[in-house]
């Protein structure tokens, strides 16, 4: 039996880590795994060699030339699968364009930045699937607003953790990969962890409301 391939391009920490929760939700068995990371940042690529040092996908590669990434153009077949995370990036869009017409093809946002850059891209026609179906994937479909032929699946994370046999080992792997040091005694102290959105990027306010914003946690956590 020819093996199935499942593919992730990645280009943050964050796309990092979903893909590690859907390879191990829905990808452990059956299908060989392909981590594919962009090289923009310094953090991404030390996060990518460790995955590779200790073989939590099958293979890991950091994409830092068009060559480099046409070998995985020419190894997609019909029974494989790609999820894209990074559709700002060139060779992203161009994979996911090219996946579409071979095999399962998606994006994967764990916010709203990817799926607002796909509207930006598909009303400008760089991604042209207007007429087709598209495939999403994200943790709570509820909160995005995308057009009709577009089919959102949820990412089922807190069934996976509630079922998760050594949730210990779990989180040992995921420190290990993401060079998670222990919390200091003032962070412990911390009452607000805040994870930030490109809310001004997306379209949703203003530099100068954001900035406010951002500013009025600071002053909360520091107090």
């Amino acid at each position: 039996m020819i093996m199935k391939t499942v593919f992730f391009y990645c280009d943050s920490q964050a796309n990092i880590l979903t893909s590690y929760f859907m390879k191990k939700m829905y990808y452990d068995k059956y299908y060989k795994s392909v981590l594919l990371v962009d090289s923009q940042s310094n953090n991404t690529i030390e996060c990518a060699r460790r995955a590779s040092e200790y073989k939590i996908w099958d293979e890991v590669e950091v994409v830092d030339s068009k060559i480099k990434m046409q070998t995985y153009f020419d190894r997609l077949a019909k029974n494989d699968k790609v999820f894209v995370y990074a559709l700002q990036n060139e060779m992203a869009r161009e994979f996911f364009a090219y996946a579409k017409d071979k095999c399962y093809a998606a994006i994967v946002d764990e916010g709203v930045l990817i799926f607002n850059e796909f509207l930006a891209l598909q009303k400008l026609q760089i991604v042209d699937v207007q007429k087709s179906t598209v495939e999403a994937w994200c943790y709570e479909p509820q909160v995005v607003d995308l057009p009709s032929n577009v089919n959102v699946n949820k990412i089922g994370l807190q069934d996976f953790l509630n079922k998760v046999d050594d949730l210990h080992e779990l989180k040992k792997e995921i420190k290990t990969l993401f060079d998670i040091k222990p919390l200091t005694e003032q962070e412990k102290k911390s009452r607000i962890i805040y994870f930030d959105q490109y809310f001004t990027l997306c379209g949703r306010t203003s530099p100068e409301v954001e900035k406010y914003f951002l500013k009025k946690i600071e002053y909360l956590c520091g107090n």
